[in-house]
């Protein structure tokens, strides 16, 4: 029924299918509302029109990052609870290919959107298309962090509490995001990792995984390992990976650095990049490595995607799943492995994401035997870095280290208040002293004041290029020279995109008077004579559009520990969690029109938990709905002003709650916020509003409710059978009352309550003495 089918059957059966959103013609489906008290640092869009991000200052002090998404009305959300499983069920019987699964989403939310016939407007199928494609093709709950251009890590260490970020700007900072529900956190740790194709489980809690776009993912399941819940850290990896353009942008090196580097990596010279967490060793291993020369063959090696070139004589390994993971049988291959393999590749560069453990001692045989290696290493610094290579669990001998041309030293420091990432040193290992201890020469070494590296003077590696080329020293300074040119006009050309970096240096190598020609221009030397930019930037809202701040509940609710601003939950400022949905203009003195439950008229697919909770929807809201009404308490109606000619009440007041006897039940606070409250409470003289006409209290007679609960029928077990049983007296005599103590009146009294020893004697036991 729903298989395949061709393009003109489809074509006469499934209607015409609403366009795609645009912010321009539809307008914006987000109105954030946050607390008067809060300060607004930054806001700018994530999606426009659906998703947008304030940074704000809370009345503590504290940064919190609040994430807007369109909010849903108790009809909308209900809704959206129906289609979600019907629309999976869809999806799950159609044939799909990759490209079309976004078409045949709309298609099908449209299908059951048209079989519930219901009279909803444009916006109402915009929210249920985001929300459907967010839960079925992204993130979930923090998709909207994944389009945010300056986040760089995303962690949530359990049920219940906010998710953390690393935004470029404002370091650590807390979302308004939770999960309230230990379930979906589960499922979407569950859905991380089968989207990273692999399996987590009570038995496998621990995953390491790489997402469809690059970042890195660690992943924990349940309480198992970890005491608050499922968990989970995303490392996010940038769809234009960082040139050395952007590096010297960034200042995270100088053009005399990148200009060493540039030669080091043409002549065939070993780098060790040392760091610690976040310092930027892979971003600076992939950066240099587009310098080596178009033609030549690279293997790289990781446990999780990172590098990426453009090279085409390139072999991207990645070690495979673990054997616990797919089957028993499988043996499991190791980075050592892949490293080994790589050997018999006869490659001319080797690029290793980082070194733990025996694959060092195979990184620098591969060293010895003529590869030109890179990899990364965690360490402070240089002579961290040597200790580490010579101790467990990595051994390499230090006679192999000698091997090593250059170890770059990168590290995280503030400037300004601000985190900034730089080149701290960069050391040539010389070689042996007669001591046998390494002998090194720092050739840049950053200046902690002043901000900037300072040269040493001396290079070991420029004078060894020197001699194996029979460059002179006048020579040598004029290729250096050339260098700093074409970086300098890329870097003032803005041409900062990976490719095109990578196409300039390949056509210097091959062609460089012709480069060295159009330095002044050299996006004419580029393909198709334009330069791509691709702008990774977030789309900044300016001053005037800054969300709306109010005195009472707000999505900053949230970074108070107050409530969630979560969108996709039914909102309402009403306490009790009653969907108020105004008339239209010109239509309030008109009685309040019928209300009928959804729950009762759309139809559910597959298993689905039970709404108790009804829905009052206008005619405007869900025309078209057939059901039979049954005789029940009317909604409540509360229409968007008071219009103080009207003699009609504004709402109206369910009657009093009363006990069993018939009497009134106290009233209740009038200051009461607690949700869940299903009646209001009767208003006094200092508790009235003004502008708002109040009923007139009901009569004695009209005391009881409308509706009366049914009587509790007891249950029957199968081994309640009525049986005649004579009663104690009967049996036992009659009750004698016992002089010597007194016995509450409500407590019984058996043999165990008697002292052991006067139990088989009968007699009464003794006072004991106070």
């Amino acid at each position: 029924m729903f298989g395949r089918k061709n393009k003109e059957e489809a074509q006469e059966e499934i209607p015409d299918t609403l366009p795609e959103y645009d912010f321009e013609r539809d307008g914006s489906l987000v109105s954030p509302k946050l607390r008067k008290t809060d300060e607004i640092l930054e806001a700018y869009w994530i999606e426009p029109g659906l998703t947008r991000v304030t940074i704000i200052r809370t009345a503590e002090y504290e940064n919190v990052y609040i994430a807007h998404e369109p909010a849903l009305t108790h009809f909308e959300a209900e809704l959206l609870e129906r289609l979600q499983p019907a629309v999976r069920d869809l999806l799950i019987m159609k044939d799909i290919e990759l490209n079309d699964m976004m078409e045949v989403l709309y298609e099908s939310i449209d299908l059951l959107l048209d079989s519930y016939d219901l009279n909803i407007t444009n916006a109402t199928v915009y929210k249920m298309r985001y929300y459907l494609k967010r839960t079925f093709f992204g993130w979930g709950r923090v998709d909207i962090l994944r389009g945010d251009h300056d986040i760089e890590d995303i962690s949530c260490s359990g049920y219940d509490l906010p998710v953390y970020l690393y935004h470029r700007k404002y370091r650590d900072i807390k979302t308004s995001i939770f999960f309230t529900d230990p379930r979906e956190l589960d499922s979407l740790v569950v859905l991380f990792a089968q989207k990273a194709g692999k399996h987590i489980s009570l038995s496998n809690p621990i995953v390491d995984a790489t997402l469809s776009d690059g970042s890195r993912i660690q992943l924990t399941y349940s309480t198992v390992v970890s005491t608050r819940g499922s968990s989970f850290t995303i490392r996010k990896f940038r769809k234009n990976p960082f040139s050395p353009i952007d590096l010297l942008v960034n200042n995270t090196f100088t053009i005399d650095e990148m200009v060493y580097l540039w030669m080091a990596v043409q002549y065939n010279y070993s780098i060790l990049i040392v760091g610690g967490t976040a310092s930027g060793k892979t971003t600076t291993l992939n950066a240099i490595s587009q310098f080596i020369p178009a033609l030549s063959k690279v293997v790289s090696i990781e446990d999780t995607r990172e590098i990426m070139l453009e090279h085409d004589n390139w072999i991207a390994s990645l070690v495979p799943l673990s054997s616990g993971a797919v089957s028993a049988a499988q043996r499991d291959i190791t980075m050592f492995d892949l490293l080994k393999a790589a050997m018999r590749q006869r490659p001319e560069y080797i690029l290793l994401g980082e070194v733990r453990g025996i694959e060092a001692q195979t990184l620098f045989q591969a060293m010895n035997s003529g590869h030109t290696t890179y990899s990364t290493l965690h360490g402070g610094d240089v002579a961290m870095a040597i200790h580490r290579l010579e101790n467990p669990p990595l051994d390499v001998p230090k006679a192999t280290i000698e091997t090593l041309d250059i170890v770059l030293c990168q590290g995280s420091m503030f400037r300004n208040k601000k985190q900034v990432r730089r080149c701290k040193e960069i050391t040539e290992i010389v070689g042996m002293t007669d001591k046998g201890e390494l002998e090194i020469n720092t050739v840049f070494l950053y200046n902690f004041q002043r901000d900037t590296p300072s040269f040493s003077g001396t290079s070991q590696v420029y004078a060894s290029i020197a001699e194996k080329t029979g460059m002179n020293m006048t020579t040598m300074g004029d290729e250096l020279r050339k260098r700093t040119a074409v970086l300098q006009a890329m870097l003032d050309q803005d041409i900062r995109d990976y490719r095109d970096f990578a196409r300039i240096v390949w056509l210097f190598l091959s062609r460089p008077k012709y480069v060295m020609a159009n330095v002044g221009d050299l996006v004419q030397i580029l393909p198709g004579k334009c330069k791509r930019h691709e702008s990774l930037a977030n789309l900044p809202i300016p001053k005037d559009e800054y969300p709306e701040l109010v005195d009472g509940p707000s999505e900053s609710d949230a970074a108070y520990g107050v409530g969630s601003s979560v969108s996709d939950r039914e909102t309402s400022v009403d306490p009790s969690g009653v969907c108020y949905i105004p008339q239209p203009v010109g239509q309030a003195d008109e009685p309040a029109k019928e209300t009928m439950p959804l729950t009762k008229t759309v139809p559910v697919s597959g298993e689905q938990t039970p709404i108790v909770r009804s829905v009052p929807i206008d005619d405007s809201g869900a025309a078209g709905l057939e059901s039979t009404p049954e005789p029940k308490e009317p909604a409540f109606t509360l229409p968007p002003k008071p219009v103080p000619e009207s003699t009609e009440p504004a709402f109206v007041l369910p009657p009093k709650p009363a006990d069993e006897s018939g009497e009134p039940l106290a009233d209740l606070s009038t200051e009461s916020t607690e949700p869940g409250v299903d009646y209001l409470p009767e208003p006094t003289s200092e508790s009235t509003e003004p502008g708002v006409d109040l009923p007139p209290e009901p009569a004695p007679e009209s005391t009881e409710p409308e509706v009366k609960e049914e009587p509790v029928v007891e249950e029957r077990l199968f081994y309640d059978v009525p049986v005649d049983t004579p009663s104690e007296e009967e049996i036992f005599g009659p009750a004698e009352p016992d002089p010597l103590f007194e016995v509450a009146p409500d407590k019984d009294i058996s043999s165990f309550d008697l002292y052991a020893d006067e139990q088989t004697s009968g007699s009464a036991p003794e006072k004991k003495q106070q």
